[in-house]
Order: C-alpha cells, then sequence, then structure tokens
C-alpha cells in the first residue's frame, strides 16, 4: 500500500496554480492516498479552490484527501512536502507599485514588494523549522533566486526551488517550426537568467537550425502578428544571443525575468527600435491572468459545471508532483531546479542559488556540473548576483541606507535624487506603511 504524503500548499488560492497540482496528482497514482492541505488567508477563494478540487478528485475517482485551513501552522504539520507560491499583495499591489515606479520614470517595477515576499518565506521556513523540520520545501512564488538564496543561507530546510521559465525551449521549438513535443534542451544560468547550451529536436542538433533562423528569418517574424510585446524570440533575445554567444531562454529576455539588459531600455523610441514594450508585456500578461481567475470563478459558482471542463485531465508542463513523486517513491529523473551552486557552475559562489539540470530521486537532489559559461554571460550573471545581495542585505539589515543602494544599481536608474524620489514616493503609501516603519 502506498503511503500517505502530506501535501502543504501555502497561497493555495491561486486557483490555476493549485489546480495544476491538483491535476497532476491525479495523474500520478504512485502519490494517491495523499493528503492536500490548502491554506490561505483568503476564506472565499480558499473556499473556491477546495470546492473546486474536491469536485475534480471525484470526477477522476482518485484516491487523494483534499482539506483546507486558515491556519499556516495546521497546514504544516505533520506536512512531508511543502509547496509555496504565495503572492503577497497580489497583483493589485504590484499594479499599484508598477504605477509608483513609472511616475518616476522606471519602464519596469521596482519590486519593493520583495520585502514581504522574503519576510513570508523565512515565516513558514520558521514555522517548518519547528513542526515539520524533515519536510522538503518547493519555492514556487516569485522571487525564486532570490528567495532560494536567501532560504538556503538561513536554515536547514531541504529546499529546492522551481520556475517553468525553462519551457521557454518550448516557444524556440514552435517559431522555428520544430515539434516542441521532441525537444531535448539544456539551459542554465539563474532564475530568469538562462542561456541555451543543448537544443535537441527528435535527436537532431537543432542549434544550427535557431542560428539560420536569427540569421535569415527573424526579421519576418518580428513583423508577423505571432510576435507578441517584448517577445522572448524578438529583436532583443536575438542581439542577445549575437553579443553573447548563447539564447537567452524565457524571461531571461522579457520584462518579466527583472534581467532587464537596460541598453535596450534607455528611452521609449530606444524601447521602439528593438519592439520593446514592457507596459504591454505586463498589460497582456495580467489580463491573461485576470481571464483565468474569472473563468475560475465561474466554474466555482457553478456546481453543476464539471470541473475537468475547465482542467482536462492532462498532465501540465509543471514538474512539482513530478518531482515530489521522485522524491518520496524514488521514482528518479532529470529536472530543471533552483539549489545552491556548491560548484555546478564554475565562476559562481557555492552559496548562490543557481538554476540547473539535477538528478532526483530518494536520495534527495543532486546537480549536474555544467561546463563554464561564456565569460561575457558569466559577468552579466555576477552584475545580477550583486544586485541580489543588496537586496538581500537590505532585507536582512533594514538599513535604509542599503535599501538606496539596492534602488541606485537597479538597470534603469539614471540619478540618486530619481532614486530618493521613489523611495519617498513608496514610504509614503499606505499600503507601504510598515516598510517604511521598518527601514529607518
Amino acid at each position: 500500500m502506498t503511503p500517505s504524503r502530506r501535501i502543504s500548499i501555502i497561497g493555495a488560492g491561486s486557483g490555476e496554480f493549485s489546480m495544476g497540482i491538483v491535476r497532476d496528482l491525479c495523474l500520478t497514482p504512485s502519490l494517491w492516498g495523499s493528503i492536500v492541505s490548502f491554506m490561505d488567508i483568503d476564506p472565499v477563494r480558499l473556499d473556491a479552490i477546495t470546492d473546486v478540487a474536491q469536485r475534480y478528485v471525484r470526477e477522476l475517482n482518485a484516491d487523494l484527501r483534499v482539506e483546507k485551513t486558515l491556519d499556516r501552522e495546521a497546514s504544516l504539520a505533520g506536512a512531508d512536502f511543502v509547496i509555496n507560491c504565495a503572492m503577497v499583495g497580489g497583483w493589485d499591489q504590484f499594479q499599484r507599485t508598477e504605477a509608483i515606479s513609472r511616475r518616476h520614470g522606471y519602464p519596469q517595477t521596482v519590486l519593493f514588494d520583495t520585502f514581504y515576499q522574503y519576510r513570508l518565506f523565512m515565516d513558514v521556513i520558521r514555522d517548518m523549522e519547528r513542526v515539520c523540520p524533515e519536510a522538503w520545501y518547493i519555492q514556487s512564488a516569485n522571487p525564486v533566486f532570490e528567495g532560494c538564496t536567501l532560504i538556503t543561507r538561513q536554515s536547514r530546510i531541504k529546499t529546492v526551488g522551481l520556475c517553468h521559465g525553462y519551457l521557454g525551449v518550448r516557444n524556440v521549438a514552435r517559431v522555428l517550426g520544430l515539434d516542441p513535443e521532441k525537444v531535448d534542451a539544456q539551459a542554465y544560468g539563474l532564475n530568469h537568467n538562462i542561456w541555451l547550451t543543448k537544443f535537441m529536436v527528435d535527436g537532431v542538433d537543432a542549434l544550427p537550425r535557431l542560428a539560420e533562423w536569427a540569421r535569415d528569418e527573424a526579421a519576418t517574424y518580428w513583423v508577423s502578428p505571432d510576435c507578441r510585446p517584448s517577445d522572448d524570440m524578438g529583436p532583443k533575445a536575438v542581439d542577445l544571443y549575437r553579443r553573447l554567444g548563447l539564447f537567452p531562454i524565457g524571461d531571461t529576455a522579457t520584462p518579466g525575468g527583472d534581467s532587464y539588459h537596460r541598453w535596450y531600455h534607455f528611452d521609449r523610441a530606444t524601447e521602439q527600435l528593438w519592439h520593446e514594450d514592457p507596459v504591454g508585456w505586463y498589460a497582456e500578461h495580467i489580463d491573461w491572468v485576470n481571464r483565468s481567475v474569472n473563468a475560475f470563478k465561474g466554474l466555482a459558482a457553478d456546481p453543476t459545471q464539471k470541473a475537468t471542463s475547465l482542467f482536462p485531465p492532462e498532465r501540465t508542463h509543471e514538474t512539482n508532483v513530478s518531482i515530489i513523486d521522485a522524491l518520496a517513491n524514488n521514482h528518479g529523473g532529470m529536472f530543471q531546479v533552483n539549489i545552491p551552486n556548491r560548484g555546478c557552475i564554475p565562476g559562481i559562489a557555492d552559496d548562490v542559488v543557481v538554476e540547473i539540470p539535477a538528478w532526483v530521486s530518494s536520495a534527495g537532489i543532486q546537480g549536474l556540473h555544467m561546463e563554464a559559461l561564456p565569460n561575457r554571460i558569466l559577468f552579466e550573471i555576477q552584475e545580477r548576483i550583486l544586485y541580489m545581495e543588496r537586496d538581500l542585505e537590505a532585507f536582512l539589515s533594514r538599513d535604509r541606507n542599503m535599501l538606496l543602494e539596492y534602488v541606485l544599481s537597479y538597470p534603469t536608474t539614471r540619478t540618486i535624487e530619481q532614486a530618493r524620489a521613489l523611495l519617498d514616493d513608496v514610504f509614503a503609501d499606505p499600503i507601504y506603511r510598515d516598510l517604511a516603519e521598518t527601514f529607518q
């Protein structure tokens, strides 16, 4: 008989993500018998996701038990796996921060919201140290790179960060006219800053095809309806490929990655030259989020509608459940993970979390040792690491001057007056009252 596993999902009110976990659990019989504990601070959203998940489990006749609680410690008690997908303040607070940033001339949001994320991450970790110290912690909420580096430096809790950005290789294949289902790729670096080093399609090296496309066909794609604002196959991505030697994958070259490559965003005229539109990119993304939320709300409000009508019984491309299965049941496999470097990528400190392929089994997570990245990319990554270090130091020290240094290091900060004005505006906003009280 398969042993019962307890899986706690923090921030479970994120219906799309939580239902992805439930879908994959329903389709993984080796994890049947598990208890899924949904935890959220919003009782309405918590009730909705629990109801839909229970309906889904019944429709698929899966042996899973779904529970709900507003009490984080109750959810964590006895957990074997903890998945954190919480976004403090949600998209409403993000858009408010975005508006403040743009008012001060920042084309991309300066994420003071990370303070709240880091605080939540560490609160969950401290709770785990008390009530489930042997559990695995899976960081799925952003920022994965900074958050996992913070956690693994501050705690011995077994931690892994997961992000689906590496699946951008599937879009590369689609744009090149290749079958995404036959892709075998390798991209590594930092989360939201990964670079393609291997690209096989149906057993054939497709890197020459990518080079051919970038040389002869990319310009045609850029003027087609298929090319989105700040597209991950747009002029900026191709220029990075030409300059740095490897192709950027997923959010490495998009506004969502926070690896901003400021040279393409000096002003609006420069952005237009490079087909960059961060405002349009975020608007499109938030529109997608809102449509997904509304579809979920409609399903939750209609008990006669089958849950499988919105969430077909097909595996997602997320790896949370597959990794849990590998760790719990020794169904070993290779996965893209975020873990401390420990020599896996030459030239990066051991205690910095990197995104790399790893073998996952009941023995744990063993990162693969990768070839050195080209120095042109390694130096760019080192700048990103320094930016992260300032952010974490500001959080840990609660030093307002250190927070100013973090803002000054932001790629699109032009003057110290601009950075100070931004901080003053943020601290004056009522939603950031505790931030202002913390950073004296």
